[in-house]
């Protein structure tokens, strides 16, 4: 892993990542390692975001962590690959099954410009990481990691394997991370 290495992202993409809801985040830029912890944050986080059957479960479980004065890291990610693609709105439909945002959020979002798919396998932490609440925008460092990163595939390998192909076959062909 990347030396204490975490990303922040709004914590019910969190939930819905380790859950195997989802197996990629997009960004408009390259991610700055291939493996980092899930930090769960609030900042933010819009509602509306949210498509409307997923926000009740969702973002309503993700809401019991937000008063709590340390933060618990449940999931561990890794980059297996990258594909980019130009917005437009018949591609965001099209693979509206494999996240929670709404078409208006990544329309916004990415805009006109190049999107980036990083497709994670997601890891399931088997004891729970504990710690303060970190600064910073996107990636921060932990003070101490996890004694141990013993975890288990949120997705068995033949569902997470299809779902990417899913993917690839609208978006286009992986850009494997070296």
């Amino acid at each position: 892993m990347a030396e204490k290495s975490v990303i922040k992202e709004w914590a019910p993409v969190v939930e819905a990542l380790g859950k195997g809801k989802q197996i990629i985040l997009i960004r408009t830029y390259q991610p700055a390692y291939d493996d980092f912890l899930l930090y769960p944050t609030y900042t933010f986080l819009r509602r509306p975001d949210i498509r409307n059957q997923l926000r009740t479960g969702i973002v309503n479980n993700a809401g019991r962590i937000q008063a709590r004065t340390t933060v618990e890291i449940d999931y561990y990610a890794k980059v297996i690959g990258l594909i980019s693609f130009r917005q437009n709105p018949t591609l965001l439909r099209d693979i509206e099954w494999s996240h929670i945002w709404t078409s208006d959020h990544l329309s916004s979002y990415v805009g006109y410009g190049e999107g980036i798919v990083w497709l994670l396998r997601v890891y399931r932490l088997n004891k729970p990481f504990l710690t303060q609440p970190l600064g910073g925008q996107v990636y921060s460092s932990l003070n101490e990691l996890p004694i141990s990163l013993d975890c288990a595939p949120v997705l068995s390998e033949n569902e997470f394997m299809s779902r990417v192909h899913q993917l690839e076959k609208i978006l286009g062909p992986i850009r494997r991370r070296i």
